[in-house]
């Protein structure tokens, strides 16, 4: 393998082996108002999904209360 291309990796490992790069736990903590947002996020589009297959035709299996009607 190329010396040149694993120079980054070389870098970026001693650096860590030598406490200078910080870990997840290190830094800052989680903000939570990103992560409402991020999962307010997720499940309005886990709902467009549904309702899209829904709409296509897709139903599940136990959807017999909805012929029913």
């Amino acid at each position: 393998m190329n010396r040149a291309a694993l120079r980054p990796a070389l870098r970026w490992f001693r650096a860590f082996a030598s406490n200078k790069v910080k870990t997840m736990s290190d830094q800052k903590p989680i903000n939570w108002t990103n992560a409402r947002t991020l999962i307010a996020l997720a499940i309005l589009v886990g709902t467009e999904l549904v309702g899209a297959s829904w709409a296509a035709g897709a139903r599940p299996a136990s959807s017999d209360w909805l012929q029913r009607t």
